[in-house]
């Protein structure tokens, strides 16, 4: 009803109140004005009555909800209550799992709270043990101090500084307290407690005990408890020392394992280890705390240790043969394995040793078997070899740099204008001694210790500095006002060194003293970055260290530059000096130059020719006279390089021989790789059958159109052709090998006599393959052999004019 009147009153007002609004609005407002007002009410009542049919269709959307709902509440509450128990059996079983491994985690915190129960606990034993130690000795003190006060007033004495005997002394102690703390530490962190091993199986304990680092850690740890030497320098010999003192742990952890039987001697031994593990801890503990302690109950201790365990194993001979045996066929297998070695030096190195080892396990084995002893050694020695592998390990020595005396730096630059030297490679020791180094220079920083190594790395680094620089100059003066040792040294012992201020102020003047093109290599020195301010002070000292090394190597290559113009026209003048000077002191003979150019083969009609044939003779295989000496290494790498030029022109002329006639297609560049190949192969060492290989491979890939028939039988045919080269009777290599010395030895005599005028060598035929290598070759030769001629011509010219 509301609606319609609504409806009703928007069609049109009463008509006493429309009378009454127009006689008002004519008596007080234009007609005009009327008419807006009534068209602003209309619009207002249309939007109410919008407002208002929209309220209606609500209500209506909500009943017809409402009566839906009255038809679908049973299904929906079944969904829900289907929804809340899988909600429910969800959460109880992640409750379960929860619980589960609550449960794991406990046990797991309590097995390891009990593991850290028991390990306080034999902790408070040891420091208990040690306090115990520490009264007793307090109490001997105290009554040396009484005993001390009994004889008589005590002297006073003025303070006065110490003589250079007694800091050195002193310095020598701290020191050496200061390396057995260290070492202390080390075994320590090795964790070989007999309780925390006993858990683990023998061999585990065995594998663990007898690796390099613990036997290495122990070694050094009874040579600072004076168990082992200070002058025993065989390796071997300490080693034993330290595995015996580790087969206390052994003994101590699976006595079940290591004895056979539970007799007397075994519980005897047993009680006498766990003595000297027990006096190890005391002593151990004593050197971290106070840097040194008394060793002699310990030292004591370890001797009748050692004496028991001698005899006990000595009661097992058979074992103990057996170890025996072994170890005599494993130095009989090593040297097996190095007489085949093709270097002398390296058979005779090991010779020495094996044959020595071998005198004294024979000795030991004929001790405990007796007249069966070398019945005993020739059966396992059959045995072994029996078993043998046939190939062996092969043996390898390492050289060491060699810095150039004045003499042979002459001679280098006489050689080669341009000559520079190379930076030195560092061996294996010297690596090892400079990692030891910084790596106990970390340690020192870390402990507070920078009194000991810190000025010497100052040291080190301002002299590399100093070998920079001209001595008269500022810079030297500077650079040696700036780094002041005594006081770095009193800053060390307070541990208030600046060491980023220090290596930023090293990297700043090596950035004023480098070359252009070391410019990038001293700015990644300020890169550099570790875990800890330790750390990275060693790395860049390290790296500091490194580009001073190539800095003054450039310095000295730049020297050698500026004095080579002044150097190389006295070269041949100083060198005819230093030798006869050597022959004046018998320090040199010409008794090999002599027997060199007497020999039978050389054919020269004139004293030059025979001379170039002589030095083709050192390009085959003949000893080197006495006035190559400043040239041995040279003249070997010439005479392998000729050796393999050779090879390779040979293999190229027979597989071309062979094979050309059927592939046309392989060209000039296929040869060349093929060649580059073979040079590189002979380089490394490879045999005829490997360079076989390769040309084989080399046509498969390249010599498509030839029938593979053919190609085996024609590739059988190379193979045995290369094998009576590699056997010396290939009259292919013969007749290159005379073509290449001939043409070379031409070459030398025109030189040394003046004739070539540095004309261009004619190719011998059949080396055509290897031109550019045989060119190079040739040059190199006859540049050494021309410079040795001019060097020592008087000595040369009096022999040839000695001979008939």
């Amino acid at each position: 009803m509301f609606l319609a009147f609504a409806e009703g009153r928007c069609r049109s007002p009463p008509p006493d109140l429309h009378a009454r609004l127009l006689e008002r609005n004519r008596s007080s407002r234009p007609e005009r004005q009327y008419a807006c007002t009534l068209l602003r009410r209309e619009t207002f009542l249309k939007a109410r009555v919008q407002r208002l049919l929209q309220r209606r269709d609500h209500l209506d959307e909500v009943r017809a909800c409402r009566r839906g709902a009255d038809v679908t509440g049973p299904e929906k509450l079944q969904a829900l209550t289907d929804s809340s128990l899988a909600a429910q059996a969800a959460r109880q079983r992640i409750q379960l799992g929860i619980a589960e491994k609550g449960s794991k985690e406990v046990r797991k915190a309590r097995c390891i709270a009990q593991r850290q129960k028991e390990i306080r606990r034999r902790e408070a034993a040891v420091k208990l043990q040690a306090i115990q130690q520490k009264l007793r000795r307090a109490e001997e003190r105290r009554n040396e101090a009484i005993a001390r006060r009994s004889l008589g007033p005590r002297r006073s004495t003025a303070a006065s500084k110490l003589d250079a005997v007694s800091a050195a002394r002193r310095i020598q102690s701290w020191w050496l307290s200061s390396r057995g703390r260290l070492r202390a530490r080390k075994f320590r962190q090795l964790h070989l407690e007999p309780d925390l091993l006993s858990v683990s199986s023998f061999g585990d304990v065995a594998n663990a005990i007898s690796s390099r680092t613990v036997i290495e850690c122990t070694i050094m740890l009874l040579v600072h408890a004076d168990l082992i030497p200070a002058a025993e320098t065989s390796q071997r010999a300490k080693e034993a020392v330290a595995r015996i003192f580790l087969t206390t742990i052994l003994i101590i952890c699976k006595p079940d394992d290591v004895f056979s039987s539970n007799g007397p001697e075994e519980r005897q031994l047993l009680k006498k280890a766990e003595e000297v593990f027990f006096l190890l801890n005391l002593w151990l503990t004593d050197t971290i705390e106070h840097g040194r302690s008394n060793v002699e109950e310990l030292r004591s201790a370890f001797l009748a240790f050692s004496s028991a365990f001698d005899t006990w194993r000595a009661a097992d001979s058979s074992k103990l043969l057996k170890m025996m045996l072994a170890q005599f066929v494993e130095l009989d297998l090593i040297w097996q394995a190095v007489k085949r070695d093709a270097d002398a030096t390296v058979t005779q190195a090991y010779y020495s040793g094996i044959k020595h080892n071998k005198i004294l396990l024979l000795a030991r084995i004929r001790r405990l078997s007796g007249s069966q002893a070398s019945g005993l050694v020739k059966k396992a020695l059959t045995e072994a070899r029996l078993r043998r592998l046939p190939q062996s390990k092969s043996f390898s020595l390492s050289k060491s740099p060699v810095q150039l005396s004045n003499r042979r730096l002459i001679h280098e630059l006489a050689l080669d204008p341009a000559y520079q030297l190379q930076p030195p490679e560092r061996n294996g020791e010297e690596k090892e001694a400079r990692n030891a180094f910084f790596d106990l220079l970390i340690c020192e920083l870390q402990m507070g210790h920078w009194t000991q190594l810190v000025p010497a790395v100052v040291l080190e680094c301002k002299m590399c500095l100093l070998r920079l620089v001209m001595p008269d100059s500022a810079t030297f003066k500077s650079i040696s006002t700036t780094f002041d040792l005594v006081d770095i040294e009193l800053q060390c012992r307070s541990c208030s060194f600046d060491l980023d201020a220090f290596t930023a102020l090293i990297i700043t003047m090596m950035k004023s003293l480098c070359a252009p093109h070391r410019d990038s290599a001293v700015r990644k020195l300020d890169d550099i970055s570790a875990t800890n301010r330790y750390e990275a002070f060693s790395l860049r000292v390290q790296s500091i260290l490194d580009v001073l090394e190539t800095l003054m190597l450039d310095s000295v290559n730049f020297h050698i530059r500026l004095a080579a113009p002044k150097l190389i026209p006295e070269a041949i003048a100083y060198e005819r000096g230093a030798f006869a000077a050597d022959l004046a002191k018998d320090k040199a003979s010409l008794l090999k130059t002599r027997k060199w150019l007497s020999h039978g083969e050389l054919t020269g009609t004139s004293g030059i020719h025979r001379l170039a044939q002589a030095y083709m003779m050192l390009l085959k295989d003949a000893s080197l006279p006495e006035l190559l000496h400043l040239d041995r290494e040279r003249v070997v790498q010439y005479a392998h390089r000729t050796q393999h030029i050779i090879t390779a022109a040979s293999a190229l002329t027979i597989t071309r021989a062979i094979i050309s006639s059927e592939s046309p297609r392989m060209t000039k560049a296929v040869w060349n790789s093929l060649k580059d190949r073979l040079l590189v192969l002979l380089a490394a060492g490879s045999t005829i059958d490997d360079l076989v290989v390769e040309i084989n491979s080399h046509m498969d890939r390249h010599a498509t159109e030839i029938p593979e028939i053919t190609r085996k039988t024609k590739f059988a045919l190379l193979r045995n052709m290369l094998t009576r080269k590699e056997s010396g009777n290939s009259a292919v290599m013969r007749l290159l090998s005379d073509r290449c010395h001939a043409t070379m030895a031409d070459a030398v005599s025109r030189t040394i006599s003046g004739e070539r005028n540095g004309t261009a060598v004619d190719v011998p035929d059949g080396l055509q393959d290897v031109q550019t290598e045989w060119h190079s070759l040739t040059s190199a030769t006859t540049d050494l052999f021309a410079l040795n001629y001019r060097t020592y011509a008087p000595w040369y010219d009096a022999l040839l004019a000695e001979l008939p």
